[in-house]
């Protein structure tokens, strides 16, 4: 039993955190600097290309998280979301695409989840979508970093689990509210069926550190001594994650990701959508022994 105890355990200790994706120089300073001077004659030369410096600071600064791929969270969160609120803003106040007329700014990004793969787009709405995938991508890192094992204990889980679950909503976010404006060809991680996969992962393995939560919190605080309750809890919050991790998983293998995706990830959430089934079993099997 011991032994079981411990592999049901051990099931949350081992998770994954999306890549980031990655991209390459750009410099805002002759299509959108050039536009600017044209188009707002009543902002100084001076001014405008202090801003442009600053955001291609900060854009630069953007793909050092990217290229890291081991970044500090959380100065790395707040570089992402504070350009992601610049380019928010720009999108309405700048007409970028491939026409003379406007601002010709191409972004190109690598699929996360097969690098070699780029993608070009004139359109801040794409910029703004792979920013914000780094961003959920760094709450997954996060998450991930974070010393679940350690003598922190229950709290760190929290912390962990938090990170996941935010993650899973900044990819949320760009599934529902970003990808409607995108046009054009996308990657495979930013296409409806990768991000729902995402999401479901996320939500997964911030579930499964509840399952953990919950088995390694003594009966006495977590039920008010009743060992029963404790395992019908255990048992749903082990069934609920093998459901998330059946999601991800069947999206995963019945859609085009399959051919994308590494088969480290899908042998992975496999390995997970078992390992919480059984659990969910043998805790539910608790409750029905003291019943017996």
């Amino acid at each position: 039993v011991c032994c079981t105890l411990l592999f049901f355990s051990s099931c949350s200790t081992t998770m994954l955190a999306v890549p980031l994706k990655e991209s390459t120089k750009l410099d805002f300073s002759d299509s959108l600097g050039s536009y600017i001077k044209k188009h707002f004659t009543d902002v100084a030369d001076s001014a405008v290309e202090e801003s442009i410096k600053k955001l291609n600071s900060m854009r630069t600064e953007v793909l050092k998280v990217a290229s890291s791929q081991s970044p500090s969270t959380e100065l790395s969160i707040n570089l992402l979301s504070r350009y992601a609120r610049q380019i928010l803003m720009m999108r309405d106040k700048f007409p970028v695409g491939e026409s003379k007329n406007g601002v010709q700014l191409s972004f190109q990004w690598g699929d996360a989840f097969k690098p070699k793969k780029k993608v070009t787009q004139y359109s801040l709405t794409y910029e703004l979508g792979s920013v914000l995938f780094n961003l959920g991508a760094a709450h997954s890192i996060a998450g991930l970093n974070c010393d679940r094992d350690s003598a922190a204990g229950l709290d760190v889980l929290k912390v962990s689990a938090k990170h996941f679950q935010q993650a899973a909503g900044v990819f949320g976010a760009i599934k529902d509210s970003v990808c409607p404006q995108m046009k054009g060809a996308t990657s495979s991680d930013l296409s409806l069926e990768g991000l729902q996969m995402i999401i479901d992962l996320m939500l997964a393995q911030a579930q499964a550190l509840f399952y953990k939560k919950c088995l390694e919190t003594p009966a006495a605080k977590l039920t008010r001594g009743n060992e029963k309750m404790k395992s019908s809890l255990c048992a749903k919050l082990a069934a609920e994650t093998e459901t998330l991790f059946s999601k991800a998983l069947k999206i995963a293998t019945n859609t085009s990701l399959a051919s994308v995706l590494s088969g480290v990830w899908i042998n992975h959430i496999k390995l997970q959508k078992h390992c919480y089934a059984s659990a969910a079993w043998y805790k539910q099997s608790e409750v029905v022994h003291a019943n017996a």
